[in-house]
């Protein structure tokens, strides 16, 4: 993925984890952006590490 698409994958990523969702969701997401599992999964890293801190 561009790093000029990452924040906004972040972003949408964020609204979602915000509220009650499902895996569909996220799913959804990564597929709009065109994000790989792994980036997903590295983008879900740095959301929970943003929120513990």
């Amino acid at each position: 993925m561009p790093n000029s698409q990452w924040e906004d994958y972040l972003n949408a990523l964020r609204r979602l984890t915000s509220q009650p969702h499902t895996d569909g969701m996220v799913e959804l997401c990564r597929t709009r952006y065109g994000a790989t599992p792994a980036e997903t999964t590295a983008a879900l890293a740095a959301i929970r590490d943003t929120e513990e801190t």
